[in-house]
């Protein structure tokens, strides 16, 4: 559906590819949720090594930011859809104001269809988890005259970034 799907051997790899949308989209301001894999892939430490800005989901200039990088609780590889949990630190802001949307995720988080993602929805809704967002490509509309813009709704770009 128009999303970018990274597939990479190593954090060096995921950091590397980071870096190169970072600086094509010359970004000085990211949002970073607060998700596991990024305390892993030291994703705070990358950022400011690179100069890069990084804004609380909570600050007054939020709106500022060129990229929001997440989590995922699930990718969904038959629609390419992404599910995030918002109360994981997944969700909220970063992945739907920024027109760049970087997810990271293992290869461990992917499932084949929604009916196996449905499993781990129910997991984290018997953990008390009530807030998700499903994602499957770039934000799209044809509102206007039935002609297709991207990124009016949300992030003009998406990437989901593979770890083994």
């Amino acid at each position: 559906m128009g999303g970018v799907a990274k597939a990479v051997n190593n954090r060096e790899e995921a950091i590397g590819y980071l870096v190169d949308v970072l600086r094509r989209h010359r970004a000085k301001r990211v949002i970073l949720s607060n998700f596991p894999l990024s305390d892993e892939l030291g994703l705070e430490r990358v950022l400011k090594q690179t100069s890069v800005e990084v804004i609380d989901e909570e600050a007054d200039d939020v709106h500022k930011a060129e990229i929001g990088l997440t989590g995922v609780l699930v990718a969904i590889a038959d629609s390419g859809t992404l599910l995030l949990d918002g109360e994981a630190g997944d969700g909220g802001v970063a992945s739907i104001l920024p027109p760049v949307h970087i997810a990271f995720l293992r290869e461990s988080q992917m499932r084949l269809n929604l009916a196996e993602a449905f499993i781990d929805l129910k997991l984290a809704f018997a953990q008390g988890h009530k807030e998700f967002v499903l994602i499957t490509g770039p934000s799209r509309t044809a509102d206007i005259e039935q002609t297709l813009i991207l990124g009016v709704h949300g992030p003009k770009e998406i990437h989901a970034v593979v770890l083994p």
